[in-house]
């Protein structure tokens, strides 16, 4: 049952922080890594410190770039610049947490990117080419709900979206979900995917605020 949850987690892991052109030809954020930011985004991820006991890391999978073309749907990021990136990752039997945190040029570009990356529009989009990715990777897969939950109080900005699956298993069908809770906060934009099977996370928030009290 575990892959189910690592495989949506891997398609919700798109969504926000990285987000790429959607209207024609890709344009992503400009990459001038400094290993000042690269350090600064690497104290930055998820720690075990973070989460309650029992969770164990395990390596970080880079987050997908492989995103749907929405005609209409203005994507350029190519006028924000990215100095540092991290990920990190954890497991604890059914539940996976994925870390993937951006350090960037100015608090300015920050807040940009994340306001232009978590409008409705790119959010539909996403959320479409979702269903569609479901389809390819887990054959009787259906997404149940994936929409807007809310944009908690976390960091300067932040956005918590959910997504509920229901996947065939012995016996009937079984929920699935997936979190994303990603936020910015001067520099820095941190994007948390949380998937579970059964029922969502506890402690979501709480996971958040912790990490957003070391970014810069």
């Amino acid at each position: 049952m575990r892959r189910f949850a690592v495989i949506a987690s891997l398609l919700a892991c798109s969504l926000v922080i990285s987000a790429v052109a959607l209207a024609g030809k890709p344009r992503l954020e400009q990459k001038r890594l400094r290993p000042a930011d690269m350090t600064l985004a690497r104290a930055t991820t998820l720690r075990a410190s973070d989460l309650s006991r029992g969770w164990v890391r395990r390596p970080a999978r880079k987050p997908s770039t492989d995103l749907p073309t929405c005609p209409g749907v203005d994507m350029d990021f190519s006028m924000f610049t990215i100095t540092g990136t991290a990920s990190s990752r954890f497991e604890q039997q059914s539940a996976t947490i994925d870390s993937h945190v951006e350090v960037y040029e100015s608090s300015s570009d920050a807040a940009r990117d994340f306001r232009k990356a978590t409008t409705a529009p790119v959010l539909r989009c996403v959320g479409r080419w979702l269903r569609e990715e479901l389809k390819r990777e887990i054959p009787g897969a259906r997404v149940v709900t994936s929409k807007l939950v809310s944009r908690p109080r976390v960091g300067q900005r932040a956005i918590h979206y959910r997504i509920v699956l229901e996947i065939q298993a012995a016996g009937g069908t079984v929920p699935v979900y997936v979190d994303l809770l990603a936020f910015q906060r001067g520099r820095t934009g941190v994007s948390l995917t949380f998937g579970n099977i059964g029922s969502p996370l506890r402690g979501e928030l709480a996971v958040a605020r912790s990490i957003a009290a070391r970014t810069r």
